[in-house]
């Protein structure tokens, strides 16, 4: 990449180029947060896109705009009883570990309510973190994979309407 295209590429232009969604990634004090503060305020000037970040550290909500969030803590996260399997090759034991998310319908209901909106995760285990995610995330794309896959294209920027 040359000089003037490394200069042309700015957030707002990266917010042209990405057609779907997109992660951060970057190592501690690497401007991530500012990056993304300013990507939402863009993205959320369009009334059909639907920004939904998903953060485990607090200083965002104290320093973003005004944008709904919800915090769900390890309280909201309860291990369901743990059981044993053999594993493929049979030579050893293993234990699942699956979680139940206690709040299932609030969430549900805060996602209907907010067109846009932060949930900050401060659960303290990474298994807990990783559930919580992934419920959003499947949640999120399950929704419109049926929209697009029962051909009601026309309400995919919906609210999600749980």
């Amino acid at each position: 990449m040359t000089g003037e295209q490394q200069q042309q590429l700015n957030y707002k232009s990266l917010i042209e180029k990405v057609t779907a969604d997109f992660v951060i990634l970057g190592q501690k004090d690497t401007c991530k947060t500012t990056l993304l503060k300013h990507i939402a305020r863009e993205l959320m000037k369009d009334e059909s896109n639907h920004v939904i970040i998903i953060e485990t550290f607090p200083q965002f909500i104290h320093s973003f705009d005004t944008i709904p969030y919800m915090v769900i803590t390890d309280s909201n996260i309860k291990p369901k009883d743990n059981k044993a399997y053999l594993e493929e090759n049979k030579s050893y034991i293993q234990w699942s570990k699956d979680y139940d998310i206690l709040n299932e319908s609030d969430i549900l209901q805060f996602l209907k309510e907010n067109r846009n909106c932060l949930f900050l995760i401060t659960c303290e285990d990474m298994e807990s973190i990783t559930t919580v995610m992934s419920f959003l995330i499947y949640t999120i794309y399950r929704r419109q994979y049926q929209r697009a896959y029962y051909e009601r294209l026309e309400r995919i920027n919906d609210t999600f309407g749980f």
